[in-house]
Formats: structure tokens, C-alpha cells, sequence
């Protein structure tokens, strides 16, 4: 016993028997065949030049970041030897 479902599905499916197969201009035929012939594939060369300077600037950018590193981790620990320095008294109490 079939369902409305399935009734109506199994008329849906027998719906696409009786149908044609659809076919194509011979403009859109020759369309078709010439986008292969169409479509190319540029190379970009890049000039040494520029990839030089580019991984001078990453050079130049990592160098200056450690010695700004560098410079604020010394100017943290002179400022913590002269804060210790100046309450040393309050360790004898």
C-alpha cells in the first residue's frame, strides 16, 4: 500500500521518462570550444631586486625589535636595583 508520498514521488520520477534530450546551437558549441584556447597563464617574475629588499627590511624590522627588547629589559632592571637599593634599610627591621 503506498503512501501519498511515494505516490507522488514514483509520478515524479516517471515524469522524467518522457523527457527530450535538449540540443545546443552551433554558436554556443564553438563558444564552448574555444574557452580552453582562451584562457592562459601569465608567470610573474619577481626582480631579485625586490626580494632582496624585502628580506633586508624583515632583517632590519627582527634587529630593531631585539634591541628595543634588549634596551627595556636593562632600563626594568636598573630600576630594580635602585628601588631595592633605596628601601635596602627596611630590611634590618
Amino acid at each position: 500500500m503506498e503512501t501519498k508520498q511515494d505516490q507522488w514521488i514514483n509520478e515524479t520520477m516517471k515524469s522524467m521518462d518522457s523527457k527530450k534530450a535538449v540540443g545546443i546551437s552551433d554558436r554556443l558549441r564553438q563558444r564552448l570550444e574555444l574557452i580552453p584556447n582562451e584562457v592562459s597563464v601569465y608567470n610573474v617574475v619577481i626582480p631579485m631586486r625586490s626580494v632582496y629588499l624585502a628580506a633586508a627590511s624583515f632583517a632590519l624590522l627582527i634587529t630593531i625589535n631585539l634591541l628595543a627588547i634588549k634596551n627595556n629589559t636593562q632600563q626594568h632592571k636598573a630600576e630594580t636595583n635602585l628601588e631595592t637599593e633605596y628601601f635596602s634599610y627596611l630590611n634590618q627591621l
